[in-house]
């Protein structure tokens, strides 16, 4: 019997450009690091080789991240808090004033924070923008200068926003998991457990724990090492991993990209563990059909040390592009648009 995981609201919204690679691992040291309390196991999967069990490893370029409430994004809420706080005080000056400063502090609090901190931005936009338009608008009032400033003020809240979520919104960050099932009492379901998470964001480790998704993610620096290579490593450490696309197959290749349908191991949920243990769900939605969506096959080589998967050993390998014949590898996707919802936590 299969329990359907129910689907939590959207947290936030992002564009990636990523990396993805299945790397085949030995199964027993696989299973060994699994959390046991949580029944997990490894069924075959179909194309598979004897012994070894399927690990995806994803390199990801985040940018323009933001957070999403009710329907509305950070932007959203920035440009409400600049319309209403610019129409609230009545006057030309006083609207324009509110609710500029009302747009910059919600900026500052939302957008340039990117994915975390968009409710408190709307409340600090809010707040300041109502004070500074009371204090220079007392005097003036007018329903055509408050509307003035209400339109003022929302579109270069959302302007300031988008802008301020595309510079302090982009970093690197490196996740791993593993598709597999969990077992409880209600029927299992399949999931993509994340093993290890890394990220050169002080903002994303700070919202992944603020929030709960167990992802438990590092800090770690990302270096451009080559024009299409990397390394990933921790303060003080030697590289822990390193990518290297060693070739692309584009447009014309006589093997074209699988399609994305055809993967369905990333349409998954993501199961985490919070510090507590207890196991947590959330959903990481990829939107392939998108129109800013280019895909390309590529040949990888990829090396980690024992310190990057604790439980495995050092090793190197190379992965082959990903094809119609070839389900299991590699490829580049550029200009994704993907949603994350919120962390719920499932039941034994």
């Amino acid at each position: 019997m299969t329990e359907e995981i129910q689907r939590p609201p959207t947290h936030s919204r992002a564009w990636l450009d990523a990396l993805i690679c299945p790397v085949w691992v030995d199964t027993e040291q696989l299973r060994a690091v699994l959390p046991k309390r949580h029944d997990l196991s490894l069924p075959a999967q179909p194309g598979g080789m004897r012994g070894k069990h399927p690990i995806i490893l994803e390199v990801w370029r985040v940018r323009d991240g933001h957070l999403e409430m009710g329907a509305i994004d950070s932007h959203g809420w920035s440009e409400l808090s600049g319309a209403t706080t610019g129409l609230g005080v009545g006057g030309a000056a006083g609207a324009a004033m509110g609710a500029g400063v009302g747009g910059l502090a919600g900026a500052a609090g939302g957008g340039l924070l990117g994915l975390w901190m968009g409710p408190f931005g709307w409340l600090l936009g809010a707040t300041a923008g109502a004070t500074a338009g009371a204090a220079t608008g007392a005097t003036l009032t007018g329903t055509a200068g408050a509307l003035v400033g209400a339109r003022w003020g929302a579109g270069a809240a959302r302007r300031v926003s988008e802008a301020g979520s595309r510079i302090a919104g982009s970093y690197n960050e490196i996740m791993v998991t593993v598709p597999c099932k969990r077992r409880s009492p209600r029927g299992e379901n399949e999931v993509a457990f994340v093993l290890a998470m890394y990220t050169d964001s002080v903002l994303s480790r700070w919202g992944e724990r603020i929030f709960g998704f167990g992802y438990r993610k590092k800090p770690a620096r990302v270096t451009q090492v080559a024009p299409h290579a990397i390394e990933v490593s921790t303060q003080g450490s030697d590289p822990l991993l390193k990518v290297e696309v060693q070739d692309l197959l584009r447009s014309g290749h006589s093997k074209q990209p699988a399609a994305p349908q055809n993967m369905p191991w990333l349409a998954l949920p993501l199961l985490g563990l919070a510090p507590s243990g207890r196991a947590v769900v959330s959903f990481l939605e990829r939107s392939f059909g998108h129109d800013t969506v280019r895909l390309a096959a590529a040949s990888v080589r990829v090396e980690t040390t024992a310190a990057f998967l604790p439980g495995f050993g050092a090793s190197g390998t190379r992965i082959a592009p990903l094809t119609s014949d070839n389900p299991w590898g590699a490829f580049m996707a550029t200009g994704l648009p993907v949603r994350l919802t919120y962390p719920r936590t499932v039941r034994p």
